[in-house]
């Protein structure tokens, strides 16, 4: 697929905002009434009231109690279908398309690109706009 193809596949999909994703999935948690606190650098945003840097993921605490719940709300969403092997071994994942999701939004290196162009590849998921210019870099650089 062309850098153009690609780009177009993209634009279909939407663009993936990372402050409308935690948004999203807090107000999700919380319309299923999930007691959901906000850690980590997200955290650190909402307390000043702006936006101070890219996130690479969302941390929150939830009561214990409402950890099943938290589960099975994570699961219908599919962000916790996926399923692979290590060393043999049946794990749990996230899925694919969840994966890509999350490593997008932040600066991103080579190691990012080597796997969700893998991933992309192997699950038949547009690459998002953002590795682009990995791709670009590799064909100017033959």
């Amino acid at each position: 697929m062309s850098v153009e193809q690609q780009s177009a596949a993209n634009a279909r999909i939407g663009a993936w905002n990372p402050r409308v994703r935690a948004a999203i999935l807090v107000e999700y948690l919380e319309q299923h009434d999930l007691e959901v606190y906000i850690d980590g650098g997200w955290a650190v945003d909402a307390l000043l009231g702006e936006h101070t840097r890219s996130h690479a993921d969302l941390d929150i605490a939830v009561p214990h109690k409402f950890v099943p719940r938290l589960r099975e709300l994570l699961a219908a969403r599919e962000h916790l279908t996926g399923e692979g092997f290590i060393d043999g071994y049946p794990v749990r994942c996230i899925s694919p398309e969840w994966l890509v999701k999350f490593h997008t939004g932040y600066d991103l290196d080579e190691n990012d690109f080597r796997d969700v162009r893998s991933l992309c590849e192997r699950f038949g998921i547009p690459l998002p706009d953002e590795y682009l210019r990995f791709i670009s870099r590799r064909t100017s650089q033959t």
